[in-house]
């Protein structure tokens, strides 16, 4: 089966909300400490909340507003199956910014999450970005290096308070430049 990157719809909601959710449980919940069940049901609802906000009137949000900025939610369509997906949000003239990838846990490791990586490189390329931003845990070394290798340097460490946790987080940010 040929791995097929399309534009999320409304009827992927809640495939889309399962795999963001599986993937932060099992790859970013570990990398942090004493994590109680109130917060993953939060982490829930703002998976939810994030998904259902790229939709409204049952179609994508994926138009331009007045400055010139576009959201967009893609995902990763294996024989009709989701195995992923990214969010990325575009300004003219900028960089873009991916805000979301996550690969569905018994997918990871089987090369979906590099097509996802290169697409939104190539949206961002197609629609004259100067690159593609990111922020991540500091102390998740497994997509650290996945980007590496997909061409993103750190460009700076910082501590980002988060409300949601109530705790501050080491974050790097990462760049591609075009």
């Amino acid at each position: 089966m040929a791995l097929l990157i399309r534009a999320a719809t409304s009827t992927d909601r809640s495939a889309l909300v399962q795999i963001g959710l599986t993937a932060w449980i099992s790859g970013i919940a570990p990398l942090l400490d004493d994590l109680c069940s109130e917060e993953l049901i939060e982490i829930e609802k703002l998976f939810d909340d994030f998904i259902s906000a790229h939709f409204w009137d049952d179609r994508q949000k994926n138009s331009d507003d007045s400055t010139g900025c576009a959201s967009y939610l893609f995902c990763a369509d294996l024989g009709g199956q989701v195995v992923g997906f990214y969010a990325l949000q575009t300004s003219l003239g900028k960089n873009g910014y991916l805000s979301d990838l996550w690969v569905a846990p018994q997918w990871q490791g089987q090369g979906i999450a590099t097509p996802l990586i290169q697409d939104a490189l190539d949206k961002c390329r197609q629609n004259h970005q100067t690159g593609l931003a990111l922020k991540l845990l500091a102390n998740n070394r497994r997509a650290q290096a996945f980007y590496e290798k997909n061409g993103f340097s750190e460009t700076r460490s910082i501590s980002v308070f988060d409300p949601m946790l109530k705790r501050h987080l080491p974050r790097l940010e990462m760049l591609c430049r075009f």
